[in-house]
């Protein structure tokens, strides 16, 4: 795993070494390196659907704030704490 964190400046989209389905309106993927399930509801999947094509992470939480009614800095936050748990899990790319 790189050691460089997430930043609000990073590009990230899917991993080649992943699978994903919709089950009913929550979004159930599999680590084809790590061999494990994840199983993401709510706001999770909306991130991960909107991250199938290359986004910059600032881009990414702009189009949350929009979306939703936390506060900026909150968003952002959890942002970047998801995504690096998405990629420490070998389920996303990170450029």
């Amino acid at each position: 795993m790189p050691s460089e964190n997430i930043t609000i400046e990073s590009i990230i989209c899917w991993s080649a070494q992943q699978v994903n389905a919709e089950v009913d309106g929550d979004v159930v993927l599999m680590s084809l390196e790590q061999g494990k399930y994840y199983g993401l509801d709510g706001i999770p999947s909306d991130i991960w659907r909107r991250v199938e094509q290359s986004v910059q992470v600032r881009d990414l939480v702009e189009q949350l704030v929009a979306s939703h009614t936390a506060p900026r800095v909150t968003i952002e936050r959890d942002v970047l704490r998801f995504l690096e748990k998405l990629r420490q899990e070998k389920l996303i790319d990170v450029s």
